[in-house]
């Protein structure tokens, strides 16, 4: 008996050179690999062909993987071939999806030089409303990648005390 294999087509290439010949083997016929194992063909009374074919899998996996860190285990499709038969065998499984995401992205609107700069970052922050209030002066600090404005860039020039001005906070480490 024959079981189907599915995985990446470098890591069954792989699996099969590891495994050409002996009592557990990988073969490659007709565009797919299969596993063949003289435990599935003699497999006790009771026991499942699937089921002994999967802790064969198991094993070769885990050699292959012994011997190189980049291989990923195969997996068993579930077509199982016995001379002219084929058998399906459909088993309940695990879907697991993962995703990672990271996004960086820096935004500049106009520049110091442009003074119209500053309505258009109002409309792109606020909209087109005329009851909004104004961004520049009540928005938090953006980081220095980010110059929303001349007016701005002015605002928080105010906000800085003259060079060797001590600072009124209670705080003695400022």
């Amino acid at each position: 008996m024959k079981a189907e294999l599915t995985g990446h087509d470098f890591d069954l290439g792989d699996l099969a050179a590891m495994f050409p010949i002996g009592e557990s083997r990988v073969i490659a016929e007709d565009g797919a690999h299969y596993l063949v194992a003289d435990e599935i063909d003699n497999r006790p009374e009771g026991v499942e062909f699937y089921d002994v074919a999967a802790r064969v899998l198991s094993r070769l996996n885990g050699l292959a993987r012994a011997h190189s860190s980049g291989f990923r285990p195969m997996t068993l499709s579930g077509v199982f071939v016995q001379g002219d038969h084929r058998h399906v065998v459909i088993r309940p499984d695990t879907i697991e999806m993962r995703s990672r995401l990271h996004a960086v992205a820096t935004v500049t609107i106009g520049s110091i030089m442009d003074p119209n700069a500053a309505g258009l970052a109002e409309t792109a922050l606020t909209g087109h409303s005329p009851t909004a209030v104004r961004t520049d002066e009540v928005a938090a600090l953006p980081s220095p990648t980010v110059v929303l404005s001349a007016r701005l860039k002015q605002y928080y020039g105010r906000l800085r005390l003259p060079p060797g001005t001590r600072s009124t906070s209670r705080f003695s480490w400022l």
